[in-house]
């Protein structure tokens, strides 16, 4: 046989790991079932006095921003320091919530 044919001849062909169409069609429903649960999940943060809560779907988008009237008395400058480190931590957590899932998938 050629050189680099090999590999189709091999169980698995190209992608390895046998399975072939089947394995593959069955990696593409469960990734399609992480992302709808993930698009229904959410993770939230708050800063140290829960004056600005901010939300997140488990895909990394943003869904909510709450500030309550008592942040306002920060300033623009103030209160947007603190949204942006909540805003931050809530990407982080949505961040970790999709790889943890993600890695279900692979692992």
């Amino acid at each position: 046989s050629k050189k680099g044919s090999d590999q189709v001849d091999k169980p698995g062909g190209i992608f390895g790991g046998g399975g072939g169409v089947e394995g593959l069609m069955g990696m593409v429903k469960e990734a399609e079932r992480i992302k709808t649960d993930l698009e229904s999940q959410s993770v939230t943060a708050q800063d140290r006095t829960g004056g600005v809560t901010v939300t997140f779907n488990g895909m990394q988008v943003p869904k909510s921003v709450k500030i309550s009237e008592s942040m306002l008395s920060l300033g623009a400058d103030g209160l947007s320091e603190v949204i942006t480190n909540v805003l931050i931590e809530a990407h982080k957590m949505s961040n970790e919530k999709m790889n943890s899932n993600m890695m279900g998938l692979m692992g």
